[in-house]
């Protein structure tokens, strides 16, 4: 998809999509505010509560989703207004509409968390398989016909709503209920109390109240390593302009294609791991050690290589404009 992207968009073009899919990460951060690892860990050590856990987090991502318009809304006007020159109407029209999708995006990490607590990594992967697949297809098409950047950020939302709706659909065998669950415990006077309390499906402050103060530093650790990762292209942007954003976005689409590795890599062992550091301290080391030499493992000739091949990849993928 990028190999026909950066072809039809050119430098330019390429340059404005990146800068405003740029500038959507840091909302996609706010909005999820650490609430993808929380409810990772939380689920995967009380299967029982799992349903409960997602309503709660669903609810906040929505309150943070109301709170960053007015946070997205005063970027744009400082943005406007202080840098010189401002941004395109393409480049604000293509960030408000990724913005858009954040809704149903935001809601399916969420059940993507979820899927991943129940150590069922292989369906939201899939799922992501295919969703990524149609979004090349429907943004192919729409730059076909001419739609450009806001084209891309329209078909975003359009993937992201389909992707919710197939994880959703899927999921609801996925949380058992707690009767379900805690009949299949041994017996105790107060499991037999808590399988007869029926499934609460109204938000519980309190409980968000808690979530919020658990993920705040995976929300900030997030942040701070996405800003430390890609301030350069905010940046560059400022000083630069679009067409130098996007010749340096190749660079991104090959470091990003690698991070799947690492990122999926380490969401699959997260729940198991949480166990681990609660039941098995010496598990969880031996764990954590081999981890960490297999994805050095990788990264190291990855590095080397990709870094030797620098100018190869990036015509390959973009083509003489962008070396």
């Amino acid at each position: 998809f990028a190999f026909i992207m950066l072809r039809i968009l050119g430098p330019e073009g390429a340059g404005i999509y990146t800068y405003a899919a740029f500038i959507f990460g840091w909302f996609d951060i706010f909005t999820n505010f650490g609430l993808n690892v929380y409810l990772m860990r939380e689920a995967s050590r009380d299967r029982a509560n799992a349903f409960r856990l997602l309503l709660n987090t669903s609810t906040l991502r929505i309150l943070l989703m109301v709170v960053g318009v007015g946070l997205l809304a005063a970027f744009l006007g400082v943005r406007q207004t202080a840098v010189s020159p401002p941004l395109t109407t393409e480049a604000v029209f293509a960030i408000v509409l990724l913005y858009i999708g954040l809704v149903p995006n935001s809601l399916s990490t969420g059940l993507s968390a979820l899927y991943y607590a129940f150590e069922k990594a292989e369906i939201p992967a899939a799922i992501q398989t295919v969703s990524t697949i149609c979004k090349a297809v429907f943004g192919v098409a729409a730059l076909a016909l001419g739609w450009g950047v806001i084209g891309l950020a329209g078909v975003s939302i359009l993937t992201n709503i389909v992707t919710l709706i197939v994880l959703a659909g899927n999921a609801r065998n996925l949380t058992p209920s707690q009767g379900d669950f805690l009949r299949s415990q041994p017996p105790t006077a107060e499991k037999r109390a808590h399988s007869r309390a029926p499934l609460q499906w109204r938000p519980e402050w309190r409980t968000m109240r808690g979530m919020v103060t658990e993920g705040f530093p995976l929300m900030l650790n997030h942040f701070l390593a996405t800003i430390f990762f890609q301030i350069d292209v905010v940046i560059i942007q400022a000083i630069h302009g679009d067409r130098m954003v996007g010749q340096y976005s190749v660079a991104y689409k090959w470091v990003a294609a690698l991070n799947v590795i690492p990122a999926f890599f380490t969401m699959a062992l997260l729940p198991a791991m949480s166990r681990q550091a609660r039941e098995d301290r010496a598990a969880l080391k031996r764990n954590y050690g081999l981890a960490v030499k297999l994805l050095v493992s990788v990264a190291l000739p990855a590095a080397v290589a990709f870094t030797f091949m620098a100018y190869t990849l990036t015509e390959l993928l973009g083509g003489a404009e962008f070396l």
